[in-house]
């Protein structure tokens, strides 16, 4: 039987990828237009482990009258651009959707000859549209949220309003096309509580995605039907954790949305669902209250935005949050005991190297050590606030893309030092991440404890070293640094230290 539609995810595997899970753009999309009547196919290469010759096989040989891929990078159109090279056309329509390519369409449009349509926006609508109007041979080009190439023009019908939060509430439960192969890789299984987010943070693509209808920016699914979803993942897949993957889990701090939250501890506990599972927020949104009955619940890891750990960097990118917030959610997160990321950003382009020092040592002080956090640099991205405030001063001119960031803008540090610095600290992640000296640490300790006063000391030796070496910066005229040397000198001096560290 032919396909109405098959939504095909083109990316291949990386050496280092091991996020295996769904990719619930397509889980809502399908199950929305298969609620329509629409037949709908999901072909995520990712997650099966698939080449780019071998999706390309099993499109050719697959009835649909539309293929529909997704799109968040520029990696993505590269991929894309190689399976439409060498797909039957067999009156089939080629579409992309996705993040990416809403921010892209032009220059998507112009580098892909063989593409039909760009999908600008949320794509449920769109898609019902689309394929009605297929169906019944209606004229596509004036469908709002499509854009298209014709004789060698651009056009574009805007982007489509984003779902209302009325029409939110009534999506529903997701498909599991694909659930199945991403727990056989130990994924873990994921739930959308809403959509977007309430932070204006300059360096977001998604709040400038947002920036033209404010009160979308931020819309909550119905709780109920999110618990029925959890429900059944317990039930029928047997989990016992889940991730819920919400750009912002908490959302607006409104009465009825602390009604909702409420609802959610609630359901869950009144449905006596026993599972595990984490979320990401903001520091404003911790609170003793809420976190304690979300722990009740079976909250056990937050993933929280602190990004850095000084007022002026927190002012200067529109974080809307503090210092002093920022310790105060830590601080409750560990006396609630719960779990604790971060995301923190070390490096940004216009800090000075004192900026730099205060930002170490706030890490160092209040976050959960990772030494990958050590040489985190903040990625500029095409379509921010940040990108548009920064491309004269910093001299942005093309993309770059990598398996870290994706796609963004390089530049270098306004000053000299703060790169010296980065330089450092990307070449003592290589030596300490193959330590002997926490080797020690990790072998040696008897029990918990002692791993936690072993591993504190080591933390707090490597701090100072790193103090020492930008303290030294701090007095040095800045058009006089030798940087290669001094960070040959620094890394000589870690080497030794970790040779020879006693516990």
């Amino acid at each position: 039987m032919e396909n109405d539609l098959i939504l095909v995810n083109p990316l291949e595997q990386f050496d280092t990828g091991n996020n295996f899970v769904e990719y619930l753009g397509f889980s809502y999309l399908a199950s929305y237009l298969r609620e329509k009547g629409y037949r709908v196919k999901i072909l995520d290469m990712y997650l099966e482990g698939i080449s780019l010759d071998e999706c390309i096989t099993i499109l050719n040989v697959t009835n649909s009258r539309v293929i529909g891929f997704t799109s968040m990078s520029s990696l993505y159109i590269k991929n894309i651009k190689y399976i439409l090279s060498r797909l039957d056309r067999r009156n089939r329509t080629f579409v992309v959707g996705g993040l990416y390519a809403t921010q892209n369409y032009k220059q998507i449009l112009n580098d892909l000859d063989n593409l039909d349509y760009v999908f600008l926006g949320e794509g449920e609508k769109t898609f019902n549209e689309f394929l009605n109007n297929l169906k019944h041979r209606l004229p596509l080009n004036g469908i709002k949220g499509l854009a298209y190439k014709q004789d060698g023009t651009i056009h574009s019908n805007g982007m489509r309003e984003f779902l209302t939060h009325e029409e939110i509430l009534n999506l529903p439960r997701p498909a599991h096309d694909t659930l199945e192969m991403s727990l056989k890789r130990n994924g873990i299984p994921q739930i959308a509580m809403s959509r977007g987010c309430y932070g204006n943070c300059s360096f977001c693509a998604i709040s400038n995605y947002y920036k033209e209808n404010l009160q979308c920016r931020w819309r909550g699914l119905d709780v109920f039907t999110c618990i029925d979803e959890l429900e059944y993942l317990v039930n029928h897949y047997h989990v016992n954790y889940v991730d819920f993957c919400d750009e912002e889990f908490i959302g607006p701090h409104t009465v009825e949305n602390s009604k909702r939250l409420q609802q959610f501890t609630d359901e869950i506990q009144k449905r006596n669902i026993v599972v595990r599972y984490m979320i990401y927020c903001r520091s404003n949104d911790v609170s003793e209250e809420l976190f304690l009955r979300l722990k009740k619940s079976g909250l056990d890891r937050v993933f929280l935005g602190i990004e850095f750990g000084n007022n002026s960097l927190l002012r200067r990118y529109g974080k809307g949050t503090s210092v002093e917030m920022n310790v105060r959610a830590i601080n409750l997160l560990k006396k609630l005991d719960i779990k604790l990321s971060v995301g923190y950003i070390m490096f940004e382009p216009f800090m000075d190297i004192k900026l730099l020092r205060d930002n170490m040592n706030f890490y160092f002080q209040y976050c959960p050590f990772k030494l990958d956090r050590l040489a985190t640099k903040m990625g500029i991205f095409p379509n921010t606030k940040l990108y548009e405030e920064a491309k004269e001063s910093l001299g942005l001119k093309h993309t770059v893309w990598d398996e870290i960031l994706g796609d963004h803008y390089p530049y270098h540090f306004i000053d000299n030092r703060v790169e010296i610095v980065y330089q450092a600290m990307i070449a003592l992640k290589g030596i300490l991440s193959k330590s002997k000296s926490y080797y020690k640490i990790k072998t040696s300790s008897k029990n918990a404890n002692e791993y936690e006063h072993n591993f504190d000391k080591w933390k707090k030796e490597l701090h100072e070293k790193i103090t020492q070496l930008i303290n030294k910066l701090i007095v040095i005229d800045s058009n006089l640094l030798k940087g290669e040397q001094i960070v040959s000198d620094f890394i000589k001096s870690i080497t030794i230290w970790d040779h020879t560290y006693l516990l």
